[in-house]
């Protein structure tokens, strides 16, 4: 009996250690063993959590390394795309034609408007601003019938008109306002030390006019190179335009990011002429139109 009965000393010991592992770890009671379970539990949780962590930075690592190998090649796939590159020149020459047939139609009417020389000229002013007050697609159903009723029907002639008609009235009020701004006494001072009325006008009143001008012809060209409502009704598959070419691309084909190139190359083509024009006359007097 006595060899199987612990003695006080070893009781004791088996106690304190049952204690202290109580203590330290919960193993001698239910509540401790629930402690050790959930902290089993977490530290399974933060190895997973980790384990998923290190996979979402290989998987966005991977994401961006794709996207930046397939962003160069929609670039690549836009400036190969013929039709494209078509549509793009196409735009840019009805634009650059577009301006500089404002210019030229807009220059002379500001500044008979501007004189008021012309007899009706107010009604002459609001005629020839009304393409403003117009919807673009009934203007451009409208030069449809009348283009169709006509000798030039869809031509890149025929373009080139309505985008004349829809940009005029930009700059016609940009030159309109500098020129009803300018003081008048310079050029009469011009007449009277002997200019003529050529040259007043070409030395004195046109440098003057130019802030007005150079507004007006960025408005005409950007509205030229962007429009839709007007040219969806004129192009023809030999003089399509870009913006049309991008809606019609979108409508039959799914989209990819040969849109977002586009997208980038047109917002190039604007900021580079901005640019342009800033180093050669100054966005500053540009913008300030004489005043």
């Amino acid at each position: 009996m006595s060899g199987h009965h612990e003695g006080p000393n070893e009781h004791t010991r088996h106690h304190s250690h049952h204690h202290a592992c109580a203590n330290l770890f919960g193993c001698g009671d239910e509540k401790g063993t629930g402690i050790v379970r959930e902290d089993i539990k977490d530290a399974a949780f933060d190895r997973r959590a980790s384990d998923t962590l290190l996979h979402m930075d290989e998987v966005d690592q991977e994401t961006l390394d794709g996207y930046l190998s397939t962003r160069g090649h929609w670039r690549r796939k836009f400036l190969q795309a013929s039709t494209f590159m078509g549509a793009l020149a196409t735009s840019l020459e009805v634009a650059v034609l577009t301006t500089l047939g404002t210019i030229a139609f807009g220059l002379p009417a500001a500044v008979a408007l501007g004189r008021g020389a012309l007899p009706g000229s107010a009604p002459l002013e609001v005629f020839l601003l009304s393409p403003l007050t117009l919807p673009g697609v009934l203007f451009g159903i409208s030069m449809l019938f009348f283009l169709g009723a006509t000798r030039w029907g869809l031509s890149w002639w025929g373009l080139l008109v309505a985008h004349v008609v829809i940009a005029l009235p930009y700059l016609l009020r940009t030159t309109l306002a500098v020129y009803r701004g300018l003081d008048r006494g310079l050029e009469e001072a011009a007449l009277a030390l002997g200019a003529s009325p050529w040259q007043a006008f070409r030395y004195v009143t046109l440098p003057l006019l130019r802030p007005g001008l150079a507004a007006g012809g960025l408005f005409a060209f950007l509205t030229s190179f962007d429009n839709v409502p007007v040219s969806i009704f004129l192009t023809t598959a030999q003089n399509n335009t870009l913006p049309v070419t991008i809606m019609s691309y979108l409508v039959n084909q799914d989209f990819d990011a040969t849109v977002g190139a586009i997208s980038a190359i047109q917002v190039t083509i604007v900021l580079a002429l901005l640019w342009l024009l800033d180093r050669v006359y100054g966005i500053g007097r540009l913008t300030s139109l004489g005043a």
